[in-house]
């Protein structure tokens, strides 16, 4: 999931601010779409396994 995508799919969200301290509510879903996009950036080999497809689609479009 690209992170427009991902940004997009956050919409829903409650921000509560108190003071100098803010939270901010969001559905399970969104948080788990933000802990996936967490993982593929953190893991330089599972990012590359994400990139590789997507370079060999860009060349055949070419």
């Amino acid at each position: 999931m690209s992170n427009k995508i991902l940004l997009e799919r956050i919409e829903k969200r409650i921000k509560i601010t108190k003071e100098k301290k803010s939270s901010v509510i969001l559905s399970l879903s969104d948080w788990e779409a933000i802990e996936d996009m967490i993982m593929e950036l953190s893991s330089p080999k599972l990012l590359e396994s994400i990139k590789k497809p997507v370079r060999i689609i860009k060349k055949a479009k070419e």
